[in-house]
């Protein structure tokens, strides 16, 4: 049995030990020594008789509700079934009159003005029908009839000379009908092949708008009847081709069936009713109950009709019936004799059950008491790192603004003594300390996985050779930085910057631990992680990761500084060398990512820090793309800038900017006055926002609603934490970009002009 106080941990008090019941059982509750059935009888009362009927009962009840409820889905599918089957039927019955009648207005096209011996003496218009039979070998025959129904022209070589079509009833129902354009024939035999068939016709017009004869193509009746021959399962399914006035075209298995159906067939009922259905009904010709499904063929005078023998659909139906009946007899019997051993179970136990529950109220208030003091250690474990936290923060972020209020009151000094040499250096030492008070602010968002990330696909190992140098330089000359690839690509998604950050880092940390000098291996490699590797990294299994691994011949870690090497503002370096935001920004920007961070150290060995990603299978961007740039061009003082942010000195500082680099700027403190600009006929070629606006619409709304109003409109983001205003369509996207609080006006330009480089 399983201990529910062994995990109990070693700071508890004593008295949430296990400690060791004695429990004295009153002879009441020890069995009866009578014989079963006496006791049974004995115990047996008018309820639990009446209980056991309904158990006897139950088995019946839920084998006739089982019975219906199979009825009606075995039906009910089998509607859906036919259904889908006469939707698949109409569309290839569709498509096989859809290429001949665009052969026939092909045709109507080649021959539109022309009289029969124009089209007889027309070489290339033969020519013409022959590549059109090539093109659609689906059409056997095509051809051209005069008024009084000689075939002028005809697909089938030699087979135009007194052929004629003038007792056809799609060529009288032409000539009889003037206002008929297409018409779709009975089924006939043909004389020159034999072949069972029907005819689709245009009638041609005079000049006048009189009869000037047909064009027809015939459709053998095979094309739809050996389709169909492999599309019904089995013979209880029949399938047949219907004129709206009830002309039998084409029915499969073939029966001997009337050319026209009966007015008073369900069929022609449920077509007056509706161009598509599905009904049950007894079948004429057999007195067979069916299950029909029927639809019209698109706008063609055509229907498609499914039926299929109800008994076949209710054969599995009835196999299964008699399958649970075997089962619920099954059942009857063995809740009967389970009814008697749980009756002399019950008589047994009834008073130890009351004995048992005051135990169980007792063990109820013991671990009651044990998990409150385990709250309120949590608690107080919780309150601790929240204020490690903040005094690191405070502790840092002061140090800080001690040094930025100092130079700003040193330049005010010197303005007030008209002394202005030194106040480039102040202004740099204080542009110096706001960097660092932002690369701060990045660390502790990368931390929280609450930074914004620019994901781009990325070459590992080409990222890795292009930080090496700079690596190199970082790390001094008495390290010896060593790449180690595997073969194969080594591809991920994920931001370069933050990647060359974390890179970077790792190789700072691997330098410090390192004083008298030794050897930094950088590695990449493609893995895939076996189940109980993914489970130790909670990962999931059967993917494939990158591994990026630095690993230094440093002094080591122990277990604890490990336990604790993520955690912002832990650092073991001397007070000055480190903010200990190194590793966290590390873990925070790996863990957004989608991967995990693994440290194996042991000290005096050294440290190895292996990173997972999740590999990146698409195409990677050819290095050779050349931006496109538009032809049509403007001057910079004709483009439109909008910029929408709250925060009026960042506004009101970022539209000088933009009025001084000669741009047009207008302004916007929220992001309903920003949509009312896009709204209006003014002109915006770059709108720059903010992610978190006030009111009901942040950047990223605001963004979706002007695109919506203005296509292809260029968008820059400015933002400080964007997490829960950037929604689900994220930050990025076509001619959209980024740009992350604070930033130097500097950047600013150069990011402005980038995207503003395709209209001057």
């Amino acid at each position: 049995m399983h201990n529910r106080f062994a995990a109990l941990p070693p700071c508890l008090p004593s008295q949430w030990a296990p400690r060791a019941w004695t429990i004295a059982i009153p002879k009441d509750i020890i069995p009866s020594q009578k014989s079963p059935l006496k006791m049974v009888l004995h115990s047996t009362s008018r309820l639990q008789r009446v209980w056991l009927a309904l158990a006897l009962a139950t088995p019946l009840l839920l084998l006739l509700w089982f019975c219906w409820h199979q009825r009606v889905q075995v039906l009910q599918e089998a509607d859906r079934a036919a259904v889908r089957s006469v939707d698949a039927l109409v569309q290839h019955a569709a498509n096989m009159l859809d290429v001949h009648l665009l052969v026939l207005r092909q045709l109507d096209d080649l021959t539109q003005g022309k009289t029969g011996s124009q089209i007889i003496a027309d070489a290339r218009l033969s020519q013409s029908v022959a590549s059109l039979t090539r093109e659609f070998p689906q059409v056997s025959v095509v051809g051209v009839a005069d008024a009084n129904g000689r075939i002028w022209l005809n697909s089938v070589s030699g087979a135009t000379a007194g052929a004629s079509v003038a007792d056809r009833d799609y060529f009288l129902a032409h000539k009889n009908r003037s206002s008929q354009s297409l018409y779709i024939s009975e089924a006939f035999t043909g004389r020159l092949n034999g072949v069972r068939q029907f005819s689709i016709s245009l009638r041609r017009f005079t000049a006048s708008g009189g009869f000037d004869g047909i064009i027809f193509a015939t459709v053998p009746l095979k094309h739809f009847t050996q389709f169909w021959e492999n599309f019904t399962p089995s013979a209880s399914h029949q399938i047949a081709l219907v004129r709206g006035d009830g002309a039998l075209i084409a029915r499969y298995p073939l029966l001997n069936s009337p050319a026209y159906l009966s007015p008073l067939d369900p069929f022609m009922g449920r077509l007056r009713q509706s161009p598509r259905g599905l009904y049950t009904a007894l079948s004429q010709g057999d007195g067979i109950e069916r299950l029909n499904a029927y639809s019209q063929i698109r706008s063609y005078p055509l229907y498609m009709g499914l039926s299929v023998e109800t008994a076949s659909v209710l054969r599995p139906w009835w196999r299964e019936s008699l399958r649970a009946s075997g089962m619920a007899a099954f059942s009857a019997l063995l809740l009967a004799a389970l009814w008697l051993a749980v009756v002399r179970q019950l008589h047994e136990q009834r008073l130890a059950i009351a004995r048992w529950q005051a135990i169980a109220q007792d063990l109820r208030l013991e671990v009651g008491r044990r998990e409150d003091a385990e709250e309120a250690l949590r608690q107080s474990q919780k309150m601790e790192a929240v204020g490690q936290l903040a005094g690191g923060i405070a502790h840092d972020f002061n140090n800080l603004l001690a040094g930025l209020v100092g130079n700003l009151q040193l330049m005010q000094r010197r303005l007030d003594q008209g002394l202005v040499k030194d106040l480039p250096r102040y202004a740099a030492a204080a542009l110096s300390i706001t960097s660092k008070a932002a690369a701060m602010t990045q660390r502790l968002l990368a931390f929280s996985r609450r930074q914004t990330l620019a994901p781009v696909p990325l070459d590992v190992k080409e990222q890795i050779q292009a930080m090496h140098e700079l690596i190199t330089r970082t790390v001094g000359p008495s390290i010896r930085v060593r790449t180690v690839f595997a073969p194969g690509p080594c591809q991920t998604l994920c931001d370069p910057n933050q990647f060359d950050s974390a890179l970077l880092n790792l190789a700072v940390n691997a330098r410090d631990a390192m004083p008298g000098g030794g050897e930094l291996t950088i590695g990449a490699a493609q893995t895939q992680l076996t189940a109980a590797q993914a489970a130790s990294l909670q990962l999931p299994a059967g993917l494939a990761w990158v591994v990026v691994s630095v690993q230094d011949s440093g002094a080591g870690m122990t277990a604890e500084i490990m336990e604790r090497a993520f955690e912002p503002f832990f650092t073991t370096k001397p007070s000055g060398q480190g903010t200990g935001l190194g590793l966290s920004m590390v873990y925070g920007f790996v863990t957004q990512s989608g991967g995990r961070v693994k440290i194996s150290s042991q000290p005096g060995v050294g440290t190895d820090i292996a990173i997972y990603l999740p590999v990146y299978e698409g195409e990677m961007p050819s290095a050779a793309a050349v931006l496109k740039v538009s032809d049509t061009r403007q001057s910079k003082d004709e483009i439109c800038i909008l910029l929408v942010d709250d925060e009026l000195m960042v506004r009101e500082t970022l539209a000088e900017l933009l009025a001084e680099l000669g741009y047009r700027v207008m302004q916007a403190s929220d992001g309903a006055q920003g949509l009312e600009v896009l709204q209006s006929t003014r002109r915006v070629d770059l709108l720059i926002s903010d992610v978190g606006l006030p009111g009901h619409m942040n950047g990223r709304q605001l963004v979706d609603a002007g695109r919506q109003l203005r296509p292809g409109l260029k968008v820059l983001f400015i933002t400080g934490y964007a997490d829960s205003a950037a929604g689900a369509g994220g930050l990025t996207g076509q001619d959209m970009q980024v740009m992350i609080k604070p930033f130097g006006l500097d950047e600013f330009e150069r990011k402005v002009s980038d995207m503003t480089a395709a209209l001057v």
